[in-house]
């Protein structure tokens, strides 16, 4: 992981911390298909192991849910983090 790419890291568990996370509408249905709550998914950014940028400037989070199982999540920083989906 970049210098750059553990700072966003930092930042985005920071802000699933504070709880200031947002979903588009697709995440919801995505987090709803994969019987999850977005309670479940703030909780596992805020304790997520890895972050990739993107070259289009999205983050890719890898991080697991409450079961242990992996949760990968696409999310940007703007104010807060927007989380765009999740597999």
């Amino acid at each position: 992981m970049t210098a750059e790419e553990q700072r966003l890291l930092e930042d985005l568990r920071g802000l699933a911390f504070a709880n200031r996370v947002e979903f588009t509408d697709h995440a919801r249905e995505r987090i709803w298909e994969r019987n999850l709550s977005e309670t479940e998914v703030v909780d596992a950014l805020a304790v997520s192991t890895h972050l990739r940028l993107r070259s289009d400037g999205r983050l890719r989070v890898t991080a697991s849910d409450a079961d242990g199982e992996e949760l990968l999540v696409i999310a940007v920083i703007q104010e807060g983090c927007l989380v765009i989906t999740v597999y």
